[in-house]
């Protein structure tokens, strides 16, 4: 997996303090996939925190109902976004999709759809341009 460092100019929402922080652009689909992704403010990747990614997926698979389109799907936590509770899953089914789900940190049985709320992408470019590119615009870094 390479990995390069990117800084990034951060805005704290609350306190309008900015910041920088650096990112690493790393390969995040082996075997030919995408080789390096800039991540925009609001997304960070969580790939590298093992104990953030099982917290997510856990959580993930607590608030899934049989009739949500990622039950039963296996999924991998990529990213989520600093100032919410959305969380980038790659979808591991072999489409290429990815998903950005808004996770209630729900202790209760799973949710009933349209919760948790879920935008399922046709690929992780789809996103960048569709998802990630948007969310940065309306964060205004």
């Amino acid at each position: 997996m390479a990995t390069t460092l990117v800084d990034k100019s951060m805005l704290d929402r609350e306190s309008g303090a900015t910041f920088n922080r650096t990112f690493a652009v790393e390969s995040l689909f082996g075997g030919g996939g995408l080789r390096g992704v800039e991540w925009l403010v609001p997304w960070h990747p969580v790939a590298d925190n093992p104990a953030d990614v099982a917290s997510m997926e856990l959580q993930l698979g607590r608030e899934l109902a049989a009739n949500h389109p990622l039950f039963g799907l296996p999924v991998r936590t990529l990213a989520r976004r600093q100032d919410c509770d959305d969380v980038l899953f790659a979808i591991e089914d072999g489409t290429g999709r990815v998903a950005v789900v808004h996770l209630t940190w729900t202790g209760s049985p799973p949710e009933c759809p349209p919760y948790p709320w879920t935008v399922v992408y046709s690929s992780f470019e789809a996103w960048v341009a569709g998802g990630m590119q948007t969310d940065a615009a309306e964060f205004g870094v």
